[in-house]
């Protein structure tokens, strides 16, 4: 398993600064949440975001669930958050990643980063689980989350309709505390 550990900012320009959310960010992850919303199925979100709702879900990405901002030269190239999985109290230590990039900084490893961070902040918070619900075909999302040690946990059929068809979901999971428990084994048994 990977150690997760929140970077530094870069020193090297062009490279990604991840910093936490700030007001003054709304309109651009406003702007780069509705080319998903408005172009493909990464989200099920059918009418566009708002300034408005957005500052509402920025009020709510605070403690155990944050939400951070990926900056290449000034400009801000995406943006990462854990949301809670579900409102009951069993929960709370569970959460679902989000990762949205502007078009143009896709490609450049730049979700990889934003995910690592997610992970090493879900860490530090003591969650034990993250997971991503990930609608079956967008390969470049399913990989990132293997990469990164996720596992296939669920597969959903036909849960969601957008664009006139009917879309599968996966569920990929990564596990805090089953990799603590193998790893609390393993120092034992040597």
């Amino acid at each position: 398993m990977r150690t997760f550990i929140p970077q530094p900012a870069p020193s090297v320009p062009g490279e990604l600064c991840i910093r936490p959310v700030a007001r003054r960010d709304v309109p651009a992850l406003v702007r780069i949440y509705n080319v998903s919303v408005l172009r493909t199925t990464a989200t099920f979100q059918i009418a566009p975001d708002t300034e408005r709702a957005r500052l509402a879900w920025l009020r709510a990405h605070t403690g155990a669930h944050p939400a951070f901002v990926g900056e290449v030269r000034g400009e801000l190239a995406g943006w990462a958050a854990l949301s809670p999985y579900c409102q009951r109290e069993a929960w709370q230590h569970t959460v679902e990643d989000s990762i949205y990039l502007d078009e143009k900084f896709c490609g450049r490893g730049y979700g990889e980063k934003m995910l690592c961070h997610l992970l090493g902040e879900a860490r530090r918070l003591g969650h034990r689980a993250v997971l991503a619900r990930i609608v079956a075909g967008h390969t470049a999302s399913i990989r990132l989350h293997q990469k990164l040690d996720f596992a296939q946990v669920g597969y959903l059929s036909g849960v969601g309709r957008k664009f006139g068809r009917w879309h599968d979901v996966i569920y990929m999971e990564r596990d805090f505390g089953a990799a603590a428990a193998a790893a609390a084994a393993a120092a034992t048994a040597s």
